[in-house]
């Protein structure tokens, strides 16, 4: 997940509980026919007008709040259904072979949270739940340490080996860390939740984009959008590929610290790797169903998405697929959600 191409491998961890794929409400409404959206690209404009014709329609806000206990809160916004090009063109610079361009439909409106979740929201879980993470039970993480990313005895999403706040995403976060936020919260609010799959993840980070970036195809272009690998950490990490900005963050940054997407998305590049709901398959998305897909019915690792602090060019675009097995504690690894609505 931290570097080169392919999906990260660590030990696995003894699953103290199994997956079931009970995250797939069948009552969520279909887009009404005025707000079926097929035109692909679109711009920022046609992005929030979509938003808000679907909100009036389904009789529901762009945006809402979900409170976590003891006043932290979570924030969402609407995203409405619609079509899009997942993948890359074969001219797009730095492409791979698991990024072929097909159509997808993404048939039903969804919130997901505006940020990752943070360091604050996270913590608000595990005291509630009483939660034990995979690095804490396991007694490691993969962490910073001696301006080393590497395996670190006794290190976790509190110990990651640089300083962050309850405003920072959080980090060393497993994929059964992030399903049992999920399943805690559906449990809290009676309501669907779920990590996005890759489909919805690609949608929501492009935004109507069909760019290398939600800003464009050049990286260059990226400054004040993102906290990727820059020439800030190449002061600490001088061998690393980098953009040619600094965004003054070395390692994670605050949620919400550069330019959210047309959709009001925050950090879709970079900051910190983002799980998702799906098995990782190389040839999934070119062969499988073009109507909201759902991965892969088993494997072996979990899709991984958008980059991190840690990362190139090249492994924060729109399009790039990373995974890693389920038990990955990364120090530049978190998530955001999804709420699925409701039928009317």
């Amino acid at each position: 997940m931290r570097t080169g191409r392919g999906v990260a491998v660590v030990v696995t961890f003894t699953l103290l509980f199994a997956f079931v794929a009970d995250g797939w409400a069948a009552d969520a409404p279909a887009a009404p026919k005025s707000t079926a959206y097929k035109a692909w690209p679109f711009n920022s404009a046609e992005a929030v007008r979509r938003q808000t014709e679907t909100a009036t329609a389904l009789g529901v806000p762009v945006r809402k709040e979900v409170d976590l206990g003891d006043g932290v809160k979570l924030t969402l916004v609407l995203i409405p259904a619609g079509e899009f090009v997942m993948g890359s063109p074969a001219e797009e610079k730095g492409r791979y072979n698991d990024e072929t361009p097909h159509r997808i439909a993404i048939t039903k409106p969804f919130y997901i949270s505006t940020t990752e979740v943070t360091r604050g929201q996270f913590a608000a879980f595990v005291i509630a739940a009483e939660y034990k993470t995979t690095a804490e039970q396991q007694g490691w993480a993969v962490a910073v340490r001696n301006e080393r990313v590497e395996r670190v005895p006794g290190a976790s999403w509190r110990k990651p080996g640089f300083k962050q706040t309850d405003r920072h995403p959080v980090v060393s976060a497993s994929w059964y860390d992030a399903d049992a936020l999920c399943r805690w919260l559906a449990r809290k609010t009676t309501e669907t939740v779920r990590l996005p799959t890759e489909a919805e993840w690609e949608y929501v980070c492009r935004a109507g984009n069909a760019g290398a970036y939600q800003w464009g195809d050049k990286p260059g272009a990226g400054q004040g959008w993102s906290n990727a690998a820059d020439l800030t950490a190449r002061k600490i990490f001088p061998d690393w590929t980098t953009f040619d900005w600094a965004d003054k963050y070395v390692f994670t940054a605050p949620v919400g610290s550069f330019k959210p997407n047309a959709w009001g998305v925050y950090d879709m590049h970079g900051n910190v790797w983002e799980w998702c709901a799906d098995w990782y398959n190389a040839k999934y998305y070119a062969t499988g169903p073009k109507e909201s897909p759902k991965g892969p019915a088993v494997g072996a690792f979990r899709a991984l998405r958008g980059g991190s602090w840690f990362n190139s060019p090249r492994d924060c675009r729109s399009a790039y697929r990373s995974g890693g097995t389920p038990s990955l504690v990364d120090v530049n690894g978190g998530f955001r959600i999804v709420f699925v609505l409701r039928g009317k």
